[in-house]
């Protein structure tokens, strides 16, 4: 990851291309072969009536700049630039990132999964890093809980999707536990649970828990998007 302030770029290797543009005025403003000369018997007909018409031998210094810059915007497009705010940018702490997947979660979960790849894109842009966790267990083992990069989020988020049974957040937080006494979760952290909006009989637990690793934000689907 290239970042100049808060500009930063996914694939920053295809901003070489920009050292071509040089080479790509000379080719713009290069002349054209001259056109073969053939004999047409009936352009005598012609001969001798006034021709005004003229041609440039190279185009125009303006199109050329127009070209080039149209060159430019696509390597830049190529180098996948991403804006990054001022307030996103001063974060340092490690990331923790709850899902409730519970079924009462599945009307929201496109969402919740869209808003939880960017804050894994932020850690990344920032070299920050980033655990990943639901609160519904998917019938096996839980996953251990604790930081690694970005990659490995990703890897994370796509085991995890909305269950046909509730959110235990009991368990989930007595893992949260389990992993910061085993050290295994650095505090303080950035910490952001992405609510299925029910204030179920274990939320207090669960908040509790995520507020004594860190500041926490609790993020709840759009109105319309919750369940009922």
């Amino acid at each position: 990851m290239f970042a100049l302030g808060p500009l930063s770029f996914a694939a920053p290797l295809a901003l070489a291309g920009l050292l071509a543009l040089p080479a790509l005025w000379f080719l713009l403003r290069a002349t054209p072969p001259a056109p073969r000369r053939a004999v047409f018997p009936p352009l005598r007909l012609l001969m001798g009536a006034p021709d005004d018409a003229e041609t440039p031998q190279h185009a125009p210094w303006w199109l050329i700049l127009f070209r080039l810059l149209i060159a430019a915007l696509i390597i830049i497009a190529l180098a996948r630039p991403v804006w990054t705010p001022a307030a996103v940018e001063t974060e340092t702490r490690p990331s923790l990132l709850v899902l409730d997947n519970g079924w009462t979660a599945a009307s929201a979960w496109d969402d919740m999964r869209r808003e939880a790849e960017r804050l894994i894109d932020q850690a990344d842009r920032d070299g920050r890093a980033i655990a990943v966790t639901g609160t519904a267990s998917s019938g096996n083992a839980p996953l251990p809980v604790r930081l690694g990069n970005a990659d490995a989020a990703r890897r994370q988020l796509e085991t995890l999707s909305p269950q046909p049974w509730p959110a235990d957040r009991d368990a989930a937080a007595e893992r949260l536990r389990n992993a910061r006494d085993a050290g295994q979760l650095d505090s303080p952290l950035a910490v952001t649970w992405l609510s299925d909006g029910l204030n179920s009989g274990d939320a207090t637990s669960l908040a509790q828990t995520l507020s004594g690793l860190g500041r926490l934000r609790i993020i709840e689907p759009d109105s319309g998007r919750a369940a009922l």
